[in-house]
């Protein structure tokens, strides 16, 4: 990814594999991600979703269950898709913003 595209983002992303489940899914139908920020994620799957497909999600990031709901705003092909958050509250928003703030400053520290 370009220096040029990594600037226009609102939340700074963190490379982070979790396990997220998709809700409304065949029961333990979970995906990994690739990275992380309090907008979205990207998660590592062979057959993408739609893009602008509407879903709901949950995972931890921490100590903390976080559900939100996004919309699938970009494709990799072979690879997966990007998620924005848009059903996320405020409160689990700024709890993300601490969370990939403090794994960016440790990564920076080691």
């Amino acid at each position: 990814m370009s220096d040029a595209y990594a600037d226009r983002r609102e939340f700074p992303r963190v490379p982070l594999a979790l396990r997220v489940h998709l809700e409304g899914e065949a029961q333990g139908h979970e995906l990994t991600s690739r990275d992380l920020s309090a907008g979205g994620l990207f998660l590592f799957a062979r057959d993408p979703r739609p893009l602008n497909q509407r879903i709901a999600l949950t995972f931890e990031a921490g100590e903390r269950q976080v559900r939100a709901e996004g919309v699938v705003v970009h494709h990799m092909p072979g690879a997966g898709y990007g998620v924005r958050f848009e059903g996320l509250a405020d409160v689990d928003r700024q709890y993300l913003v601490d969370f990939v703030t403090s794994l960016r400053t440790r990564a920076q520290a080691a």
